[in-house]
């Protein structure tokens, strides 16, 4: 029986000393976190791309030297080709 006075005290002690705080919701959250996002998106997108396009282009020059020439070279060497465009699209 104590214990349950000594819970519902600091309850009320709880209660009378807290102040009200908004919660804020996850959808208003979400779209500060956009409305942030799309300030650094166009700048970012663009370093993006042009790193991935250099990238590419250095893959495709040196997986194609005389030394490099395998099955497996030759793979990467057109997955390098294939993704060239993307950097572009994006």
């Amino acid at each position: 029986m104590a214990a349950l006075n000594m819970s519902s005290m600091i309850v009320d002690l709880y209660r009378a000393n807290s102040t009200p705080v908004e919660v804020p919701t996850t959808m208003s959250t979400l779209e500060e976190a956009m409305g942030e996002y799309g300030k650094y998106h166009g700048p970012l997108a663009l370093v993006v791309c042009i790193v991935g396009v250099f990238m590419n282009l250095t893959i495709i020059l040196v997986l194609s030297h005389k030394e490099m020439l395998s099955p497996v070279n030759r793979l990467l060497q057109a997955i390098g080709k294939i993704d060239l465009p993307a950097g572009y699209l994006q």
